[in-house]
């Protein structure tokens, strides 16, 4: 009976443990566990680099401290601007599907899959956002 009882609460915690990997990764969510490790890295950065830099040698804490701050500035707005577009995405992928009609959506899905490439940089990041909310707003009407 006793091991019944211990096979069962291992499984109950291992399905609950699966289940918030499950949510926290959920797109439409923003992947919140991707924003977190983003956000944690940057973080952990922000202080290990001038401790590296200060035991090398204690004049380039300057140094190790322009390389943590830079990476915590890079990694926090790029795990929030990732995390936004994957809410709006999701939230247009939803949008797309209450229209009820096919072609729109078969339309929407493959514009999407092709727009989904990596930007190059941060100006075309901010260039593929303004064509897309501008093709929206011009779908919409």
């Amino acid at each position: 009976e006793e091991l019944i009882t211990q096979i069962t609460k291992h499984y109950k915690q291992a399905f609950l443990i699966q289940m918030y990997k499950i949510i926290g990764s959920a797109e439409i969510l923003g992947n919140p566990i991707s924003l977190l490790s983003n956000m944690g890295t940057g973080v952990s950065d922000f202080f290990t680099e001038p401790m590296k830099a200060i035991a090398t040698s204690p004049a380039d804490f300057g140094s190790g401290l322009k390389r943590g701050t830079t990476s915590l500035v890079h990694k926090s707005v790029y795990g929030i601007a990732n995390s936004a577009g994957k809410v709006t995405g999701g939230l247009a992928h939803l949008a797309s599907f209450f229209t009820f009609d096919e072609e729109y959506q078969r339309e929407w899905a493959t514009a999407y899959r092709s727009a989904r490439g990596q930007p190059t940089g941060a100006v075309d990041s901010f260039q593929r956002a303004a064509q897309n909310a501008g093709s929206g707003v011009v779908q919409a009407l």
